[in-house]
């Protein structure tokens, strides 16, 4: 089940923070995010029809 926040319903967007270097689940590939949390988080933005702005973090 996923809960969503009235802050989420409200937007057109979700702003997610990742950590690209740890293969296989977030990682860059020629300057492109790759990986299995990458695509469940782009399926889960499709979904809820929001579109997902990944922000590099260290």
């Amino acid at each position: 089940m996923i809960i969503v926040a009235p802050k989420i319903q409200n937007n057109d967007s979700i702003v997610v923070g990742i950590y690209p270097h740890m293969p296989p689940y977030q990682y860059l590939e020629n300057g492109e995010l790759k990986g299995f949390e990458i695509d469940l988080i782009n399926e889960l933005g499709q979904r809820m029809d929001k579109k997902i702005i990944f922000v590099e973090t260290d």
